[in-house]
């Protein structure tokens, strides 16, 4: 196992990119990224009490917005069936 520490930025999209260089060639590998930010108080805009806020303030805005007593939501079909993933 080989660990590799890196410092890298999060573009304005919000993606990670990361190139990492290893030792090994055409062989396959398995990753676990850590991500932490670098200064102390960096706030996810998406997490936390102010994110909270928001979505309750949505959802009391939006709850029983539908007056129709004859709207029912539709019958949502089966799930696809797919291949098992192999550990």
């Amino acid at each position: 196992m080989e660990t590799l520490t890196v410092k890298s930025h999060v573009g304005k999209d919000g993606v990670l990119k990361l190139e990492l260089p290893v030792h090994s060639v055409d062989v396959d590998v398995d990753v676990v990224v850590v991500v932490s930010p670098v200064h102390e108080g960096v706030v996810n805009k998406n997490e936390g009490p102010a994110a909270g806020k928001w979505l309750r303030a949505h959802v009391h805005k939006t709850h029983g917005s539908i007056k129709d007593p004859t709207f029912v939501r539709p019958p949502q079909g089966e799930y696809e069936k797919r291949e098992e993933l192999v550990r």
